[in-house]
């Protein structure tokens, strides 16, 4: 690898009830510095939507920052999603399917980009940003912001507001 090698570790949490998913991307030099970071929480999906997301959340990442010139590999620990994207294992989630289709145009877009499969114990980063993503979209969920003030507020003796 180059030192414009931009390495994008890629990762999605999912509760265990299925109702939020958070996905995360950490954008990384060859030599480990941190240059971005991007994560976002969506609603109820499967792991292996949420993990497309994530990837394609990545490859969006990428080509936006494609001006620099810079070889980009995106790293997941998803061995679906880099089996499907590489066309070694078939398509027969019908949800999964335009996701595919996105992740597959989007790195089409990327001259020289990579997708590659890593352990989970190499994308611990990613990992806790996106269970951070989902874990503060649920507790939004769970208490909407005037509803906390308003709680907030008569905790304090201030009465309603």
């Amino acid at each position: 690898m180059d030192e414009a090698t931009r390495l994008y570790y890629c990762d999605a949490s999912v509760d265990v009830l299925g109702r939020a998913s958070g996905i995360a991307v950490i954008v990384r030099s060859r030599q480990g510095q941190i240059l971005d970071a991007a994560s976002c929480f969506l609603e109820g999906m499967t792991n292996n939507e949420a993990e497309y997301e994530a990837v394609i959340l990545g490859l969006e990442l990428a080509c936006l920052k494609a001006l620099v010139p810079a070889r980009v590999v995106l790293l997941t620990d998803s061995q679906i999603v880099v089996g499907q994207v590489r066309g070694r294992f078939a398509v027969r989630d019908p949800k999964l399917a335009p996701r595919h289709a996105r992740a597959v145009h989007l790195l089409a877009d990327l001259p020289g980009a990579a997708l590659v499969h890593v352990p989970r114990e190499r994308n611990r980063l990613a990992d806790a940003l996106a269970a951070e993503a989902m874990e503060t979209g649920l507790e939004r969920h769970r208490n909407p912001p005037g509803e906390m003030e308003r709680r907030d507020s008569r905790a304090r003796g201030w009465g309603a507001l």
